[in-house]
């Protein structure tokens, strides 16, 4: 399949208008058909995105007409600051734009690290929402446990963001179990503003 790389190269930067390289290519035939995109690299503005997996299954019929509608791509693997991971779902939500002769029905994300302010969590989950052309409405993510859960939503500019978390380790190894953590702030420019903070930790308290 790796003959067929730099078309699908090709595809992708057209649809996404982002320089695009695909280390290998595979298809799955079970349970379902699913094309397979190993050690992908998006970008041409800003930092680049690198991806371990994008997997694009197709709606079967629809690889017949002239849109291709795929019922689910899921983004695997990667570390992120959080303002990347909202530039992700952006760019591959452009499949779903009007003029990339591809739609999206379900974006979703599995095993990926995210980063605030230097902080990483591992092993975050979710989907994000988007419009019909494409557009970005909302990012939702949790831990494989659902102790942790990030909201982000496009609002004017910027990235508004809500974190909450029940019981939840920074890490598997950590010593430390936050009873509860609130935080909401909003990110520009790669900025985080944080508004709202609430920390439970070992009967104390942090608020701000």
């Amino acid at each position: 399949y790796d003959i067929f790389r730099p078309d699908v190269e090709a595809a992708l930067a057209r649809a996404t208008e982002q320089r695009a390289e695909v280390g290998s290519m595979r298809v799955e035939m079970f349970p379902r058909p699913v094309l397979v995109l190993g050690d992908v690299h998006l970008g041409s503005d800003g930092p680049e995105l690198r991806l371990d997996q994008i997997r694009m299954e197709p709606v079967l019929g629809s690889l017949l007409q002239s849109r291709k509608v795929f019922r689910e791509v899921s983004v695997k693997g990667g570390i992120f600051e959080a303002p990347q991971v909202a530039g992700v779902a952006a760019i591959l939500g452009a499949l779903a734009g009007p003029a990339s002769g591809m739609a999206v029905e379900k974006l979703t994300f599995e095993d990926t690290e995210l980063s605030f302010a230097g902080l990483g969590v591992s092993g975050m989950e979710g989907e994000a929402r988007l419009s019909a052309d494409g557009t970005l409405e909302s990012l939702a993510m949790n831990s494989r446990d659902g102790s942790l859960r990030v909201a982000m939503t496009p609002s004017a500019g910027k990235l508004e963001v809500g974190v909450e978390g029940v019981g939840w380790r920074p890490s598997e190894e950590s010593p430390y179990r936050f009873d509860s953590l609130t935080v909401s702030g909003s990110i520009a420019d790669g900025a985080l503003t944080v508004t709202c903070l609430d920390l439970r930790l070992l009967d104390g308290k942090v608020q701000g």
